[in-house]
């Protein structure tokens, strides 16, 4: 069937790809923002730390209850959504004028990390079900583009335009909030396991 060919796989996958990449362009662009944030307000060791914990938190030790709530039900918003928060915490981040709202604003670009990579994960392997390797292979890739991209294009950024130049790294995730949107506003919900039901296909009598 032509939707298990290698381009079907790829055109159906390729919006959350790009929308991977975006996402995690803006986590890879931290440790290019950081020099800049550490110079406009002046921070010590502490402080750039924190500015560095707080992504991490918000990115990586909370995604669980996101993984949680994406096999709850259909929960697509977290994907568009997810986007937007971290294109716009990187943005704010270099604009706003103390150091606490500047790690607000990181702490929420990492929840928007966060959110958008266990849908994404689901919605990938749900728009080619039947080449679910394939789906998830091209959605990784993506990720790993993004965060690879992103010290680069901070730097000529911030190179260009001073730390405003944070607006303009997180320009192509808000460009692709609509993009992702669109690719997944028909995806089922999880399908649920019946209440009750037990999984016994390991434990049959011979």
């Amino acid at each position: 069937m032509e939707g298990t060919r290698a381009p079907g796989v790829l055109r159906r996958v390729a919006p959350l790809t790009l929308g991977h990449g975006a996402v995690d362009l803006t986590q890879g662009a931290i440790p290019a923002v950081l020099p800049y944030l550490v110079a406009r307000h002046g921070l010590g060791y502490v402080e750039a730390g924190m500015v560095g914990v707080a992504t991490t938190v918000a990115s990586s030790i909370v995604q669980p209850f996101f993984g949680l709530a994406a096999d709850s039900g259909r929960r697509t918003w977290l994907l568009w959504g997810g986007a937007l928060a971290s294109a716009g915490g990187l943005a704010l981040s270099g604009v706003l004028p103390s150091v606490g709202l500047v790690l607000a604003a990181l702490f929420v670009s990492g929840l928007g990390i966060a959110a958008f990579h266990p849908e994404g994960a689901r919605a990938a392997r749900a728009l080619v079900a039947e080449r679910p390797a394939a789906g998830m292979s091209l959605f990784s890739v993506g990720g790993n583009i993004g965060v690879a991209l992103g010290p680069l294009l901070a730097g000529v950024a911030l190179a260009t335009w001073g730390l405003e130049g944070t607006v303009a790294t997180a320009l192509p995730a808000l460009a692709l909030v609509p993009v992702v949107w669109w690719a997944t506003r028909h995806l089922p919900a999880p399908a649920a396991r019946a209440e009750g039901a037990v999984d016994r296909t390991g434990d049959r009598p011979r």
